[in-house]
């Protein structure tokens, strides 16, 4: 007997899609979909989130078949065909249930053409599109070509002639432009101005259908870790995350083996159990109990500076705002993206050209000090990150309907395949 997906807590919904399960992985775009779960149930709105479960061939659009994991109102509730949604759908519509939006969350990893076969019954419902990172822009989705970040405002740029990704970029969003142009009602949300601006410069036609909604408050005013720095003692330098190229690891090390090591004590805060030489190592890892471990231990272990050397722009920095809640200053690169843009707002740290001017400043251990007592003697950070629900202030107050006449049939092939994946699940 195959299994069905359970109705929504609340009668009126929002369903929602990408390529991650929020409830195994906890960073970055699976964090900020969790808070968005949570700001619609603290509103008494459900939400009925759908993640690819695929198997790709040679390409990432190129698949042999994409079902979709669905879950409901925070509970994992099976893996189903894009029919048994639609046909669920339908059906709740018919026990009183409202479809208030469509979220597009992600479209990496998920087959468009599924995603064209709900929209055919989602009809006029609005969408909302949001911008985690960049692949609404490029396939390659931190601009990165094979010399790092490309720099580019639009496809054809100058950076596009020799990047490996640049052909497939073309057919994809070509094909995710298709996927645009058939939605009636279509907005867009980005998480910082520099993302807004960064996707218009691709996709111009959007100016004025982009909301910059930051996927956190920030309220109060942290009073601890303020104390003057002398000069001394070993100054608290941290690298948070994982030791990734794109997070700036490999600056890191080259930063941590240049500099004198009696004058700094280094610091990795991470969810991994590894550990790493001439650093102290914490480990830390973001869960629905503990929303704040970053921070938490950032002040517990009073770091004065973070570095956040990212090798293409951020987005939207959860770190970020971490460093400044516990008032540890940020060292930045000028290609960082939202982090520079926040430092050189909030004046919580400083934003340098190159790698060698990072260096330097660490040399040069009295400026440095200089610059985290100007910090320090000025506007503290805040004492709480709260996640924002300002995307339910969004949402219509009610449904369009659906097009209940579209019919879709789920093929044999394709239910024993579902039996195979919900056995694993």
């Amino acid at each position: 007997m195959s299994k069905s997906i359970p109705k929504p807590h609340n009668s009126g919904y929002v369903l929602a899609l990408a390529f991650c399960d929020y409830l195994k992985d906890k960073t970055g775009t699976p964090k900020a979909i969790m808070a968005s779960q949570q700001a619609m149930a603290s509103h008494g709105i459900s939400y009925v989130y759908l993640h690819s479960v695929k198997k790709t061939l040679f390409r990432d659009d190129q698949m042999l078949f994409c079902e979709f994991g669905v879950t409901v109102d925070g509970v994992e509730a099976g893996v189903f065909s894009i029919a048994q949604v639609c046909e669920a759908l339908c059906s709740w519509q018919k026990s009183g249930f409202s479809l208030l939006e469509l979220h597009i969350h992600h479209l990496l990893y998920v087959s468009l053409e599924k995603v064209s076969e709900l929209l055919k019954v989602t009809g006029k419902t609005p969408v909302r599109a949001f911008l985690h990172d960049y692949y609404l822009c490029c396939t390659s989705y931190n601009l990165q070509n094979r010399s790092g970040f490309c720099d580019s405002s639009r496809l054809g740029d100058a950076p596009c002639e020799k990047c490996p990704h640049f052909s497939n970029s073309l057919r994809v969003e070509s094909k995710i432009q298709g996927l645009f142009d058939s939605i009636k009602n279509l907005r867009f949300v980005a998480p910082s101005t520099y993302t807004k601006n960064r996707f218009l410069s691709f996709r111009p036609q959007y100016e004025g259908l982009v909301d910059v909604i930051p996927h956190q408050k920030l309220l109060g005013e942290y009073l601890g870790n303020r104390r003057p720095l002398n000069a001394g003692e070993r100054i608290r330098v941290a690298f948070l995350g994982m030791p990734r190229k794109t997070k700036g690891w490999e600056t890191w090390l080259r930063l941590v083996s240049a500099v004198d090591e009696q004058e700094y004590e280094f610091f990795v805060f991470n969810s991994s159990n590894d550990m790493y030489p001439g650093m102290n190592k914490r480990f830390v890892e973001f869960d629905e109990k503990h929303p704040n471990a970053m921070t938490d231990s950032l002040r517990e272990c009073e770091i004065a500076i973070v570095v956040m050397w990212p090798s293409c722009p951020e987005t939207y920095s959860y770190t970020c705002m971490e460093s400044y809640s516990a008032n540890a200053y940020t060292i930045s690169s000028a290609c960082a993206g939202n982090v520079a843009d926040f430092v050189v707002e909030h004046g919580s740290g400083l934003v340098l050209n190159n790698e060698e001017e990072l260096i330097g400043l660490f040399r040069d251990k009295s400026r440095l000090i200089r610059e985290v007592n100007r910090f320090r003697s000025g506007k503290p950070g805040p004492l709480d990150l709260v996640d924002s629900d300002e995307i339910v202030d969004l949402l219509p107050c009610s449904s369009v309907g659906l097009n209940t006449g579209v019919h879709m049939h789920t093929r044999l092939i394709e239910r024993v395949l579902l039996e195979v994946l919900n056995a694993r699940s």
